[in-house]
C-alpha cells in the first residue's frame, strides 16, 4: 500500500508493505514487513525482515530475520549486498543501528544508539547515543562508549576502551589499556591492564598492573598491590572481621572468639633467606618460625625473637629459658669489684691498684692557662713554640683582586679573578621565554624597586631637591665636580701636538699626516655624524674604535710612573701617598663581594669590591628565543595556507554571521582545525527550522556520526578525540531534509 510499495514482487509471499516505496525493490522475499517512507525500499531475497519507520533498513537487500523500528534504524545494515551477514540484528530508536552493514546478532536500543564500525557482531546497546566500536560487547546507560572486544559499559557516559574490561557507574573511565580490568563507581579512572577499582573517585594509573583498590578515593600506586580506602587521616579505614563496628583505632580488628589470626609461617632457612632482602624499609615485619616455634619481628637490619624470655641462675650457671643455652660466669666471680681513687697532692691512686704521678699536667698553680702572643707575622704560644704565619700573606699587606675577564659559551657565563679559581652559572633559565626573569622597575619618591623584589631607600643619593645633578668647573689646569674633589690636568697639558683636520668632500686629512676615503661611511645625504668621548687617555668615537693618547701627553712619548709600597703606604712617584693598612686583615686575605650588576641593552656589567668591573654581551642568548618566534610564525603561515586550501580563501576572513542560507540557516567552519582533543562547529538556524542535524564522514565515505541540532538561532556543536580515529572527515549541514553546506576537518592526534 503506498507509491511503489512492493512494486518489484515476483514470488514473494506473506509480505505487508505500507507507505511510499516500502519494499519496493522485493522480488523472492517472504513474510517480510516494511511500514514507512522507502522503509526495506532494497529488499529483494530477504526473509522475515520487520522495518517500521522512514528509510528503516533502507539497504538491506539479502539479509533476514532483521527487525528495524524508528527512522533510519538499521539504515546501513546489509550495504554490501552479502549474502552471508547481516543477519538477526534488532535496532530501536531513530537512527539506531544506523552504521553497522556486515554485522550481526546485534540488539540496539534508543535515538542515535550506533556503531563506529561497520563490521560488528554480537552486541547488545541500550540507551541514546551510545557508541559501540566492537564485538560482543554490553553498553547501557546514555552515551556509553566502548572501543574494544568484550567489553561491558553500564551507566551515564560511562566509557570503557580495553578489552575484556567491565565499567559500571557514572562516567567511568577505563583506559586502552585497561585490559581485563574492572571499575566499579562514580567517576572512577583505571588505567592498567588487570586492576580493580570500586568506590567513587578511587584510581589507578597508568603505570602499574595487577592492582586493586577499593573504596571511596582510594589510589593504588604500585602493582602487585591491594589498598582499601583513602589514605587522609580523617578518611583511613579501619577493616573489622567477626564485628559491625571495628576499633577505629586498629587497621584490622579480629573479633572472632573461634579462630586466630595466622602469621606467615616459614623454617629458619627460610627466614635467614628472607631477611637478606630486607631493610629498614621493613621494621615492624613478623614472621612465625616452624623451626624454633617462635615469632620473629624484623628491626631494620636483623631479626629479634619474640615471646618472653626467663633468665635464671644456678650455682654460677646463667640459663635463657629459651633456647635452652647455658653461660659460665664463674670466671667473672669475685663477688666484688667496687674500687676506690684517691688523691693526695699530685699522686692519683686506685685501690689494692697502682699510683699516678699528675704533677705534670700542672704548672704550679694548679692551672694550665697559657697565652698567645703575635709579633709581626710570628705567632707564639706561653711556654711554648712559635709558627711564622708570613706565608698566608702577600708582603704588601693588600689582596686586592681584579675581575680579569667573562666569557659566554652557549648559555654558561665564566667569570674569571685575577690569582682565583674562575666560576661559571648556567644562563639557560634566562632565555626560552618561560624561565625568563623579566622584571621592571618603578620609582615612587624616592624609593626604588623591582618587580617581585626589594625596595631600596635612595634619599641619600639627593640634595633635598629632589635631584642629584652637578656641575664641572675648570680654572686653569684643575678640574672640579660641584660638591666632590679636583683633578690637576696639567699633566696632560705639553701644547706639543697640536693638529688640524681637513674634509675635502669624502676625503678626511690631517696636518703632516695621510688622507682616508670616508665614503663608505656616507649614507647617500654626505653625513655621517658620530660622537667623540674621552675615558682617561682612551679616545672613542661612536660605533668605532678606542685610541690610546697617553704617548702624546708628556712631549717625550711617556708617562710611566713607579709605585713604591712601605709597610701599608702606597706611594706613586711624582705623587701623594695613601695608608693602605685597612686593606689587610692580618691573615693575608682580603675577602671581596660582587657590589653590583647592571645590564645595558644586551650587555651583563658586574662590579667586585675595590676592583675593576667586567662585561659580557648577552645577546646570544636571545637568539633562539628570536628563532622560536620566527618558527611560530612560519608555522602561523602554513596552518592559514592549509586553511585557504582546505576551505577556500576566505576561510581565515571574518565570519559574517548575517549570512543566512536562504534554505533556514548556515554552518561555518570548525574551530580548532585541525585538532586534537576537541573542536567546535558554530551554526546558525532560523527559529522555524524544523527539523536540523549534522553528518560526518570518513573519507571513505562511510558515516561516522550523526548529530541532532535541537537549539535555534546562533548555536555550536563540540566533538571530542574520544568517538574519532585520526584522519580527515567531512561533515555536512541538514536543514529540514535538505543539504546546506559540507566543510572538511582534520583530527590528528
Amino acid at each position: 500500500m503506498g507509491n511503489q510499495a512492493g512494486r518489484s514482487n515476483t514470488t514473494g509471499y506473506r509480505n505487508a508493505f505500507f507507505g511510499n516505496e516500502a519494499g519496493w525493490d522485493n522480488t523472492t522475499g517472504h513474510h517480510n514487513t516494511c511500514i514507512g517512507d522507502s522503509a526495506g525500499i532494497d529488499n529483494s531475497v530477504g526473509i522475515g525482515n520487520t522495518m517500521v519507520g522512514a528509510a528503516s533498513g533502507a539497504a538491506t537487500e539479502y539479509a533476514s530475520y532483521n527487525t528495524f523500528i524508528g527512522s533510519y534504524a538499521g539504515w546501513d545494515n546489509n550495504r554490501t549486498n552479502s549474502n552471508s551477514n547481516a543477519n538477526r540484528n534488532t535496532y530501536v530508536g531513530f537512527y539506531a543501528g544506523y552504521a553497522n552493514r556486515e554485522g550481526e546478532d546485534n540488539v540496539g536500543m534508543g535515538a542515535f544508539a550506533d556503531f563506529l564500525n561497520n563490521t560488528r557482531s554480537r552486541n547488545t546497546f541500550i540507551g541514546a547515543y551510545s557508541e559501540i566500536n566492537g564485538n560482543d560487547c554490553i553498553l547501557l546507560g546514555y552515551s556509553t562508549y566502548v572501543n574494544a572486544n568484550y567489553g561491558i559499559a553500564i551507566g551515564s557516559t560511562t566509557d570503557v576502551r580495553g578489552t575484556n574490561a567491565i565499567g559500571i557507574g557514572y562516567s567511568g573511565y577505563i583506559k586502552p589499556n585497561g585490559d581485563y580490568s574492572i571499575a566499579i563507581g562514580d567517576n572512577i579512572d583505571v588505567g592498567s591492564p588487570h586492576c580493580i577499582a570500586i568506590g567513587d573517585g578511587s584510581l589507578i594509573p597508568d603505570t602499574i598492573s595487577y592492582a586493586a583498590a577499593f573504596g571511596a578515593n582510594a589510589v593504588v600506586a604500585q602493582s602487585n598491590s591491594f589498598v582499601i580506602g583513602d589514605t587522609s587521616s580523617a578518611r583511613r579505614m579501619s577493616v573489622g572481621i567477626g564485628t559491625l563496628s571495628p576499633n577505629l583505632n586498629a587497621s584490622l580488628d579480629l573479633a572472632e572468639s573461634n579462630k586466630g589470626f595466622m602469621l606467615s609461617r616459614m623454617t629458619t632457612s627460610q627466614r635467614t633467606t628472607f631477611g637478606s632482602g630486607l631493610s629498614s624499609t621493613e621494621q615492624g615485619m613478623i614472621v612465625y618460625d616452624k623451626d624454633d616455634n617462635t615469632i620473629y619481628g624484623w628491626e631494620g637490619s636483623k631479626w629479634i625473637a619474640g615471646g618472653q624470655q626467663n633468665l635464671t641462675l644456678s650455682n654460677d650457671t646463667l640459663v635463657l629459658s629459651v633456647s635452652g643455652d647455658s653461660l659460665d660466669l664463674t670466671p667473672y666471680l669475685d663477688n666484688t669489684d667496687d674500687q676506690s681513687l684517691s688523691l693526695s697532692g699530685t699522686n692519683l691512686s686506685i685501690e689494692d691498684g697502682n699510683t699516678v704521678d699528675l704533677s705534670a699536667l700542672q704548672d704550679g698553680t694548679g692551672t694550665d692557662d697559657q697565652d698567645l702572643s703575635l709579633s709581626g707575622t710570628t705567632l707564639s704560644i706561653e711556654d711554648g713554640n712559635s709558627v711564622d704565619l708570613s706565608p698566608l700573606q702577600d708582603g704588601t699587606g693588600t689582596d686586592d683582586q681584579n675581575l680579569t675577564g667573562a666569557s659566554l659559551s652557549g648559555t654558561t657565563l665564566q667569570i674569571d679573578i685575577e690569582g682565583g679559581t674562575s666560576a661559571s652559572v648556567d644562563l639557560a633559565g634566562l632565555q626560552d621565554g618561560t624561565g625568563t626573569d623579566d622584571q621592571d622597575l618603578s620609582l615612587s619618591g624616592t624609593t626604588l624597586s623591582i618587580e617581585d623584589g626589594n625596595s631600596v631607600d635612595l634619599s641619600s643619593l639627593q640634595d633635598g631637591t629632589g635631584t642629584d645633578d652637578q656641575n664641572l668647573t675648570l680654572s686653569s689646569n684643575m678640574l672640579s665636580i660641584e660638591d666632590g674633589n679636583t683633578i690637576d690636568l696639567s699633566g696632560y697639558l705639553d701644547n706639543t701636538d697640536n693638529q688640524n683636520l681637513t674634509l675635502s668632500g669624502n676625503n678626511l686629512s690631517i696636518d703632516n699626516g695621510n688622507t682616508v676615503d670616508l665614503s663608505t661611511l656616507a649614507d647617500g645625504t654626505g653625513s655621517d655624524d658620530q660622537t667623540i668621548s674621552l675615558s682617561g687617555t682612551s679616545l672613542s668615537i661612536e660605533d668605532g674604535n678606542s685610541v690610546d693618547l697617553s704617548v702624546l701627553q708628556d712631549g717625550t712619548g711617556t708617562d710611566d710612573q713607579t709605585l713604591i709600597l712601605s709597610g701599608t703606604s702606597l706611594t706613586i712617584e711624582g705623587g701623594n701617598t695613601i695608608d693602605v693598612s685597612s686593606l689587610q686583615d692580618g691573615t693575608g686575605t682580603d675577602d671581596q663581594n660582587l657590589t653590583g650588576a647592571s645590564l645595558s641593552g644586551t650587555t651583563l656589567q658586574i662590579d667586585i669590591e675595590g676592583g675593576s668591573s667586567a662585561s659580557v654581551d648577552l645577546a646570544s642568548l636571545l637568539t633562539d628565543l628570536y628563532q622560536k618566534i620566527s618558527d611560530l610564525e612560519d608555522r602561523i603561515d602554513t596552518l592559514e595556507a592549509r586553511v585557504t586550501d582546505c576551505c577556500g580563501p576566505t576561510a581565515i576572513d571574518p565570519i559574517d554571521n548575517g549570512n543566512i542560507n536562504s534554505d533556514g540557516g548556515n554552518m561555518m567552519q570548525n574551530l580548532p582545525n585541525p585538532w586534537s582533543k576537541s573542536t567546535q562547529i558554530t551554526y546558525y538556524l532560523k527559529q522555524d527550522v524544523k527539523d536540523a542535524y549534522l553528518e560526518i564522514y570518513a573519507t571513505n565515505g562511510s558515516l561516522v556520526k550523526r548529530i541532532a541540532v535541537t537549539s535555534r538561532g546562533h548555536g555550536s556543536v563540540t566533538l571530542d578525540e574520544k568517538s574519532f580515529a585520526p584522519g580527515t572527515y567531512y561533515y555536512t549541514m541538514f536543514i529540514d531534509g535538505k543539504q546546506i553546506d559540507t566543510k572538511k576537518m582534520v583530527l590528528t592526534r
